[in-house]
């Protein structure tokens, strides 16, 4: 990236004050990936409130957005690769970790750095390429925010709770949530956990009633939704919050004809 390019810098839920921060050049902010942006809660800061939270909070990570030019695609997207999650994979290298989803782009991190890089594609943003853009954002605050005590899970908000789906059926959408803070971030907006929140997996067999999780039940169905991927699976912080919340939140089991997807919603 020219080093001359005006770079722009936003803040993740900024009212909240996360200290997760993305810099991508101007030129490179089309208007799908500005909407992209503003819908996943990131607005617009200063570059010295930005620096000042690197330099001061353990807890900040920066996303640096860049294009992958010829070269570095031929190296991370070359022919018809085989990958551990479907069109995704992470590979430990040199001390740190590569996540990459074909066709989209790439995230080279480390748990305990601040700083990490991001190679994108031109179909990154695009609208036929909405669900793998979501997933692919959702990637990187998955991995950034376990330090702030957040976990993922691929789901929509609803009134009882939480719809707890498969990454595909919910177009890449997914909830964060913090148990001792008792919040949780949504496209929606955030809000607090309530007492009676619930997860909820959707039946199709099951009609004109609701049944109850058990804790083990719960665990598994968290594990297996849980928005965060490693190498060697999800990483100790993550399983010790997975298990918290199986122990202490409720899941139900709803008929799926009661669900109205979010497409019908706004349709």
């Amino acid at each position: 990236m020219d080093n001359n390019e005006k770079k722009v810098y936003m803040q993740f839920y900024a009212d909240l004050k996360i200290p997760i921060y993305i810099e991508i050049s101007q030129d490179m902010i089309t208007p799908a990936i500005q909407m992209l942006f503003a819908r996943s809660h990131f607005s617009n800061i200063d570059e010295g409130k930005v620096k000042e939270a690197i330099e001061k909070n353990n807890l900040a990570r920066i996303l640096k957005f860049e294009k992958i030019g010829a070269k570095l695609k031929n190296r991370f997207f070359k022919g018809n690769q085989t990958h551990q999650f479907g069109a995704e994979s992470v590979n430990k290298y040199n001390g740190h970790r590569i996540y990459k989803f074909q066709g989209i782009g790439v995230i080279v991190y480390s748990p305990i750095a601040k700083e990490w890089r991001c190679g994108i594609l031109p179909q990154f943003g695009d609208d036929k390429y909405a669900i793998e853009t979501n997933i692919f954002l959702n990637r990187f605050l998955s991995f950034a925010l376990v330090q702030s005590g957040f976990f993922g899970i691929w789901g929509v908000p609803v009134e009882e709770g939480v719809v707890v789906q498969s990454k595909v059926e919910g177009q890449g959408e997914a909830v964060f949530i913090n148990l001792l803070d008792e919040i949780v971030l949504t496209v929606d907006g955030h809000k607090k956990i309530r007492p009676n929140d619930v997860f909820i997996r959707l039946d199709q067999t099951l009609k004109g009633r609701s049944v109850g999780m058990k804790q083990e039940e719960l665990l598994s169905f968290l594990y297996q939704h849980c928005t965060y991927i490693d190498t060697d699976g999800p990483s100790v912080p993550i399983r010790q919050m997975l298990q918290y919340a199986a122990k202490y939140s409720v899941g139900q089991i709803f008929p799926y004809e009661n669900f109205r997807p979010r497409t019908e919603l706004t349709a």
